[in-house]
């Protein structure tokens, strides 16, 4: 349960196979002002890809002056939201990326994934990502988070303007950074975990 006020949720469900829509539902009211809203999807347009697809659907369906994309496999402290919106406001930011602590219950997850987190990190460091003069930058987004101004959001083109990407988070920042937004990349340590995969296979 999120401590941010009027905090609205859109719950983008892409061609599901589980019970997610079902679970959704059971936190919907009948009320047009429900916090809780639902997109069901059942396909994906040519030149799309899904979760560029999903997240511009969801966002289409959205009220407020912000945007918050989160991936499914996140766990939210229910500070978290109050805390980044804190500090996109305080630093007057137009956009926010987190950085999330990875489950470390699996042997893969204690063993190969720091390899690959290390190796991200040191393509990307954080103090590169946040060098707000521009110079030397290295522009970063972490796309299990990424919170927007609306009004930047749809100024950069949205996900239509990169409808086709995989790596939707790092086309986010170059351009950010090209057009000369404010931009943010922090950790949030226990306020934000993340599971990626479920086994060394999918890894």
């Amino acid at each position: 349960q999120s401590r941010y006020p009027a905090l609205e949720i859109v719950v983008a469900a892409d061609r599901c196979t589980d019970r997610t829509v079902e679970l959704v539902r059971s936190h919907m009211t009948s009320d047009e002002q429900s916090s809780v809203r639902l997109v069901e999807i059942d396909s994906c347009p040519e030149g799309w890809s899904g979760k560029c697809h999903a997240s511009w659907r969801g966002a289409q369906a959205s009220q407020g002056e912000w945007l918050l994309f989160a991936d499914a496999d996140t766990t939210f402290d229910p500070d978290l939201v109050r805390a980044a919106m804190g500090i996109a406001m305080r630093y007057r930011l137009d956009f926010l990326s987190l950085l999330g602590t990875l489950t470390s219950a699996r042997g893969f997850e204690r063993t190969a994934q720091p390899v690959a987190a290390m190796s991200l990190m040191k393509m990307y460091p954080i103090h590169r990502a946040n060098r707000d003069d521009g110079s030397g930058r290295r522009p970063f987004a972490n796309g299990q988070f990424m919170l927007f101004r609306k009004s930047v959001y749809e100024a950069i083109g949205t996900h239509e303007r990169i409808a086709d990407a995989i790596l939707e988070d790092l086309r986010f920042a170059r351009r950010l950074h090209y057009l000369k937004y404010r931009m943010g990349l922090l950790l949030a340590d226990d306020l934000f975990h993340v599971r990626m995969y479920e086994s060394a296979e999918e890894f």
